[in-house]
Parts: C-alpha cells; sequence; structure tokens
C-alpha cells in the first residue's frame, strides 16, 4: 500500500498526544475559528492517511488499529495483530476457543457438501435428491429399485467414510481437514451401476 496516496485521508491527528482526532473533534476544540470550506487543520493537527495493514499471523488474530506513526513527514494510521494478551492462560483459552469455532465451521461445510453431492448424483437420473432415491428400493419398478437400492448402499457407505474420517481427526491421528476438497477423493466412488445402458 503507499504511504503517500492522498486518497486514503481517514482522519486527522493531534501531533503532541498522537491521538486520531476527526474534523468535527477539531472544530469543537476552536469554536470561535471559522474553517474555510475546504479544510485545513490548525497548528498542532495533522493530516492522517491509511497505514499498511499487517501481515501474516494465524486463524485466530486479525487486525487492529494500534495508535499512529509519523512516516517519510506524514501521519499514517498504524495497524498489528490482534487481539494482544497480557495472559498466557488468557490467551490459551481464547486460541482453544476460536479453533473450536474453526473446526465446527469446516465440519458443518463438509457435511453440507458430502450431502450436495448425494444429491446431485441421484439428481443426474431426476430423483429430487439422495432420501427421494432411496425410497425406490422398495418400488415394484425393477430399474427405480436397483436404483434405490444403489443410492441406499451409496448413501450409507457414504456417510460411514466420512464420519470415519472425521472420528480419526477427533481422535487426533489426523488433522483437521481445511476444507471439502481435502477429503472428497476418500469418499465412495458415486457411479450408477448401469451407466453404460441407462
Amino acid at each position: 500500500m503507499p504511504l503517500n496516496d492522498k486518497n486514503l485521508l481517514v482522519g486527522y491527528v493531534e501531533v503532541l498526544t498522537k491521538t486520531q482526532v476527526s474534523k468535527n473533534d477539531i472544530k469543537a476544540k476552536f469554536p470561535n475559528v471559522s474553517f474555510p470550506s475546504e479544510f485545513q487543520p490548525p497548528e498542532g493537527y495533522a493530516e492522517l492517511y491509511e497505514g499498511p495493514q499487517a501481515t501474516g499471523g494465524e486463524f485466530w488474530q486479525y487486525f487492529m488499529q494500534s495508535g499512529v506513526e509519523h512516516k517519510n513527514g506524514k501521519w499514517y494510521t498504524k495497524y498489528i495483530l490482534g487481539p494482544v494478551f497480557t495472559d498466557a492462560e488468557e490467551q490459551a483459552a481464547y486460541i482453544a476457543q476460536k479453533t473450536k469455532e474453526r473446526n465446527e465451521g469446516i465440519q458443518s461445510a463438509i457435511v453440507d457438501a458430502t450431502q450436495k453431492r448425494l444429491d446431485e448424483f441421484a439428481q443426474t437420473r431426476n430423483y429430487a435428491g439422495i432420501l427421494s432415491a432411496c425410497t425406490y428400493a422398495t418400488s415394484t419398478v425393477p430399474r427405480f429399485a436397483s436404483d434405490g437400492q444403489y443410492c441406499v448402499e451409496s448413501r450409507d457407505a457414504t456417510w460411514a467414510k466420512l464420519y470415519e474420517i472425521l472420528d480419526e481427526v477427533t481422535a487426533g491421528d489426523r488433522p483437521m481437514p481445511c476444507g471439502y476438497d481435502d477429503i472428497k477423493a476418500e469418499l465412495p466412488v458415486l457411479e450408477w451401476p448401469d451407466a453404460a445402458n441407462p
């Protein structure tokens, strides 16, 4: 991010205290001063520009403003990676909670994607979804019964494999996947047995 980009004006700074202030804050301190329409900060104040964001960090961190800094004759907002802790136990508890929330979100997304995969497979033969296709396992129409039975077996095998993977994660035997793409190759192949003669 360029440090001299005037389009990134975000406010003003009281130079003595290095405090970020707004135009209205300045005007309130000088009630008897008539400022021109093109506002210029009075002596002791300066324009404040958006500074570069912090980089890197862990998944549980976020960018937070930490005061202002003076560089190359201009004032900029200063950012660090937060949150900042003074107590190691508090930090550990925060990270544990954020890890739990992240993992729950990833697991939920994987489960949803797995369900979608099953539904889209069933829809290739015009069933509303995998549940609908499975109900045809007892159909008196041989073609529908065959489709339904295959969908029952595929559904069961898919969920059994997925929860085997998730159980391994819970047990610490494998790392938490980053998403569905990390595990989809391990799920059973979905292919109609009579695909060559539908």
